[in-house]
């Protein structure tokens, strides 16, 4: 059985699905899967620092025309080769609205292999062009898969509100749990990333994008930054939006806060590691997660969590790990009032509560979950209880 992960981009800078994506590739070949990654490249094929460590197999084509729809004629030559070749071909794809689920389908009704459809993004008809592709070939891309995985309840319901009936697989994304294992004391990261030792930091880490909700958080800090002076923000990632980067820098300038808001950019590997690590809190107020692989991780790190009702994790609440509250900034302001105001055991023991919960995200079983899919699909096995 060969595999062949289709993604429209892994470059590291696009989040979640550059390291879930990768993660799935190397378990599901310890579990004796051989796994491919196939990606577009508009000019350079990126970095991914996971396929670097892990030496995973990745072939990146070229883009055609257009940069958003990752069209790509050699992609196509490559994907008919490779079918003709090999006696039992999956194609797993994880970029859906575009050339690459296009072909995929087209390519899986032609000879007969299994399409396996990973939905990493929001299913909501909101904008024009979703709407558009949808009704040209995105419905009949789902309507002919073998089975659709989801990481959520709601992606179900929704995809059936749209009229799709194919099997569905819910199975959440995992993380890798043990690069959480051996992390170092508080007091040692903070000097080596030069941090005041006698702070408590708030940690934002992903994209610099509205769809992420900084404002949110930078707007609640600045009404209450006065009153926690031993408080102070960190905001970790690239900048998508580089207007929306500027006006939050203006609006933490108005306010005086320069000094207590650390831009840190982009990081990778043990660094990225290092800001969990040295952190005491984590929020994201993101308008859309269908996973959230950075609120698992900090979850790993054994960080309370402050996040959205638009994100799937309403077991934070229900598990006393922080705070899962609705997308409005009264609900922000409130969470990261009530966060600062814990004491140092209070904070501590959410913490706690959020690793037990992330125990159950563990990649590995995860990864076997997928495989069984794999095995359903070509009559190998008995359909799981997870497929409805």
């Amino acid at each position: 059985m060969k595999v062949y992960h289709l993604i429209g981009n892994l470059d590291d800078t696009i989040g979640g699905p550059a390291k879930s994506v990768p993660y799935l590739v190397r378990d599901l070949n310890k579990l004796n899967i051989k796994s491919y990654l196939i990606s577009i490249r508009s000019k350079e094929k990126g970095l991914n620092e996971i396929i670097e460590k892990y030496k995973l197999e990745w072939n990146s084509f070229p883009n055609k025309y257009l940069k958003n729809t990752e069209y790509s004629p050699a992609l196509r030559e490559f994907l008919i080769d490779s079918i003709k070749k090999n006696v039992i071909v999956i194609l797993h794809v994880h970029s859906l609205w575009k050339f690459m689920s296009f072909l995929s389908s087209s390519l899986s009704k032609r000879y007969k292999v299994p399409l396996i459809l990973s939905l990493r993004g929001s299913i909501e008809l909101n904008k024009l062009k979703k709407k558009i592709a949808w009704k040209l070939y995105q419905k009949n891309v789902f309507q002919n898969s073998s089975v659709i995985h989801v990481t959520n309840k709601n992606d179900i319901l929704k995809l059936r509100e749209l009229g799709v009936n194919s099997p569905i697989a819910l199975i959440p994304n995992g993380i890798d749990l043990d690069q959480f294992k051996f992390l170092k004391t508080k007091e040692q990261i903070k000097k080596k990333l030069k941090l005041k030792v006698n702070k408590k930091y708030i940690l934002f880490l992903s994209r610099i994008h509205q769809r992420k909700g900084l404002k949110y958080l930078v707007n609640a800090w600045v009404k209450i930054a006065e009153n926690f002076r031993d408080w102070d923000l960190l905001i970790v990632g690239p900048t998508y939006d580089i207007k929306y980067y500027n006006d939050i820098k203006k609006h933490i300038n108005k306010f005086n806060l320069t000094r207590r808001v650390h831009f840190v950019g982009m990081l990778r590997g043990d660094i990225k590691l290092d800001y969990f690590n040295v952190s005491d809190l984590f929020v994201l107020p993101s308008y859309s997660e269908n996973f959230g692989i950075a609120i698992a991780e900090a979850m790993a790190a054994k960080l309370p969590i402050i996040t959205t009702q638009a994100t799937p994790w309403e077991e934070i609440n229900k598990c006393n790990a922080g705070w899962w509250v609705k997308l409005n900034q009264a609900e922000i302001d409130n969470a990261l009032k009530k966060a600062l105001q814990c004491n140092e055991f209070e904070l501590k023991k959410k913490g706690i509560n959020a690793y037990k919960l992330i125990q159950n995200y563990d990649n590995k079983s995860q990864s076997q979950k997928i495989k069984n899919v794999y095995k359903w699909v070509l009559g190998k096995a008995p359909k799981p209880d997870y497929i409805y």
